[in-house]
């Protein structure tokens, strides 16, 4: 066999495809409280309370959720984030995209990369990508600890709380911007996903045997835990893989629990898995270790095999692989589903922890297929059938992901479609064009409106060799308005569209003739403005936050605006807006409404009428400050004694008086009457007018 030159331990992988020497796999791995292992060796407790990243490399990065409870901290969670997935293992529950899903899991998406979490008794995630395979194996122990396996090629380019991953442990507390903290916490802290203030870093870690008054007992506790370390195959790796760490953290962990011992159990699988890299056969240990009670527990009907089959069986494949692992297995002929055992014969279908029934379809949309399920855990699958139909102007594109082609609308954009133009520099206007490769030859600009093509004149324009870049090359009021970028291709069109404006500066160009105009309901209303000399381009005037559209007066010294028959909801402000060259100015008037005055005034005080006689009429003007008095405003009534109004009938005009007969004149016509305008509710009442009623035949003196 070939030996690689790098002198790099190196091993082969994907042999029967690609010959190439990569770095040794790296391990990666946190326990308990937790205790973390790096790449390169490093070890350190971190207390932190928040979500951190611990690994990156390339489309894959992996999140470990802390929580603290008092004294300790465990990891309530691992979330990893590959490609456009998110998957979460948090205690016996496996998630994808934020819906329970079931484990065995298995996904395999467009480029190859097939991912699978299978459950033996611990969940074990998995990725295979390009050869490798795996890329990563993620072992969880549902609790609150991990072991992370990566392939050699990461090595050099990975992120995280497990280290740089270089060789060198000096600078594995490297933080994201480069530096090597000077702390533990710092370092941790720097990974959070959180920011600092959401985040704050820890205080140092204190001897926990100490803070519990356990320090009598701690050396029992050291005791156990070396002696443990001294036994078996951690014995014997322990003469190669230094394990100082792991005794003081396997003892904190004890005096966290008050001395149970299993609560040092998941520190010594840790030191397991760390010897396992080291080429020592660990699996099993603690069947074998008599100082321990750490001896793996499994779901019921299951059975701990110290080399059961990789991958492990399914109803995909209820044999399972060939090659070996340790782990919680179902009998013969059973496999395990949601943490269960089942008959094989009682399998489904599975795909990214979904079950379908015989004769359920389903999509595979990562990898564009069509299945149905056929069997116990048997499925027929075919490609997509995609039918898509554009409209006139839409490409027909092939979108990353997508199975099916789809419809592409506004294949053209403005990048700067209100770009920032200063007078007398140059100003670029910017397309972009997604879905579609074009050249110079099909673009043209345009100015409008009115449309004019601005390809050609190179004294006012410059355009880009690839045609999607328009310079101005000196912005002036004459470059103001709208442009756009037309592309033509394969007989389908889209612009992108500009407006391009100068920036406006205040100047005084106009100021009110009198700031406070008061006017009388009724009236019209005229607001004015005096123009100051500058150049004025537009002008519009505003009332109370409306704009007026009714007469506007507009001469060249000023400018008017004419209200007909102003009402009182008038009342508030008129603004006057000019815009000039580059520059733009406004004046406010303020608005009062004064009241329109009402005067009823009585012709005679004293009326004469003789009994039996019609002529008896009383009679009163009415006059308005404003307006005209309305039809049917005007009554006449009786006073009574007491002041109310009685026997009110409406009023004639006559040459601009208002009366009313009181009819054939009885005694009973005798008394006090009054005319009455009525308007929005208000009641303009004259002066009374006395009615005295005389005999026939008598005259009174």
């Amino acid at each position: 066999e070939e030996e690689c030159e790098d002198p790099t331990p190196v091993v082969w992988f994907n042999d029967n495809c690609v010959k190439t020497c990569v770095p040794e796999a790296g391990l990666c791995s946190a326990a308990a409280d937790p205790h973390y292992k790096t790449f390169d060796g490093s070890e350190f407790a971190f207390k932190g309370d928040c979500k951190y990243n611990f690994f990156g490399c390339g489309e894959i990065k992996m999140f470990a959720d802390h929580e603290k409870d008092k004294a300790s901290t465990k990891t309530k969670y691992i979330e990893i984030a590959f490609k456009t997935d998110v998957y979460k293992l948090e205690g016996n529950t496996v998630s994808l995209n934020g819906d329970e899903v079931i484990a065995p899991l298995h996904k395999v998406y467009k480029d190859g990369s097939a991912l699978k979490i299978e459950d033996v008794g611990q969940f074990v995630f998995s990725i295979v990508q390009d050869g490798k395979d795996p890329l990563v194996e993620l072992t969880w122990d549902k609790v609150t600890s991990y072991n992370l396996k990566v392939h050699g090629t990461c090595k050099g380019s990975s992120t995280g709380m497990c280290g740089k991953w270089n060789g060198k442990a000096k600078d594995d507390m490297t933080m994201p911007d480069g530096e090597v903290a000077e702390s533990v916490e710092a370092f941790g802290t720097a990974w959070a996903v959180d920011d600092e203030d959401e985040c704050p870093a820890p205080p140092p870690i204190p001897d926990i045997c100490e803070d519990f008054g356990l320090m009598t007992e701690k050396v029992g506790y050291q005791e156990h835990v070396v002696a443990v370390l001294k036994a078996g195959v951690l014995g014997q790796c322990s003469k190669v893989v230094d394990n100082s760490e792991t005794v003081n953290a396997a003892v904190q962990e004890i005096c966290l629990c008050f001395g149970d011992k299993n609560c040092a159990c998941p520190v010594f699988n840790q030191f397991a898995a760390a010897c396992d890299a080291a080429e020592f056969n660990t699996a099993g240990w603690a069947l074998k270790n008599k100082n321990t009670e750490c001896a793996p527990s499994c779901p019921d009907g299951s059975t701990f095999r110290v080399a059961g089959p990789k991958p492990a069986p399914s109803c995909s494949k209820p044999k399972g692989g060939r090659k070996t692992q340790k782990g919680c297995f179902c009998p013969e002929g059973q496999v395990m589903e949601g943490g269960k055992c089942i008959a094989a014969e009682d399998c489904v279908c599975e795909y990214a922890g979904q079950r379908f029934d015989i004769g359920d379809k389903y999509d595979k949309p990562d990898i564009c297929q069509s299945c149905s399920c056929v069997g116990s855990g048997d499925e027929k699958c075919e490609d997509m059938q995609c039918n898509t139909e554009c409209t006139e102007n839409e490409l027909e594109v092939t979108a990353d992901g997508e199975c099916c082609t789809k419809c592409l609308a506004n294949w053209v954009e403005a990048v700067n479609p209100k770009p920032d133009a200063t007078v007398s520099e140059p100003l670029a206007l910017t397309c972009k064009v997604t879905g579609v490769e074009v050249t110079a030859d099909d673009i043209k600009w345009v100015q409008f409106a009115p449309e004019v093509d601005v390809s050609k004149p190179k004294r006012i324009f410059e355009i880009s060799d690839d045609g999607l870049v328009l310079t101005i090359k000196n912005m002036n009021e004459m470059r103001v308005g709208n442009y756009k970028c037309v592309v033509t291709k394969d007989d389908k069109v889209s612009e992108g569209v500009f407006e391009v404006l100068l920036p406006i500066v205040h100047e005084d160009l106009i100021e009110p003739v009198q700031e406070t105009v008061q006017f009388i309901e009724g009236k019209d209303l005229v607001v004015e403005v005096k123009k100051l000399g500058g150049t004025i381009t537009d002008l519009s005037w505003e009332c109370n936050g409306v704009k007026m559209e009714q007469k506007i007066v507009n001469k060249k010294t000023g400018c008017k605006l004419v209200l007909k028959g102003a009402t009182a909801d008038m009342a508030g402000s008129c603004t006057c807006f000019v815009r000039g060259i580059g520059s733009q100015d406004s004046a406010e008037i303020k608005i009062e409404a004064q009241a329109n005055e009402v005067t009823v005034t009585p012709l005679k005080k004293k009326i004469s009428c003789t009994e039996g006689k019609k002529k008896c009429n009383p009679k009163c003007s009415v006059t308005m400050t404003a307006g005209s008095v309305a039809k049917k405003s005007v009554k006449v009534c009786k006073l009574e004694d007491n002041g109310k109004l009685s026997k009110c009938k409406a009023a004639k005009v006559r040459k601009g008086k208002y009366g009313k007969s009181l009819g054939k004149v009885t005694a009973a016509s005798a008394g006090n009457y009054v005319c009455v305008h009525s308007d929005n509710g208000v009641d303009t009442i004259s002066d009374p007018m006395a009615v005295v009623v005389k005999p026939a035949g008598k005259i009174l003196i």
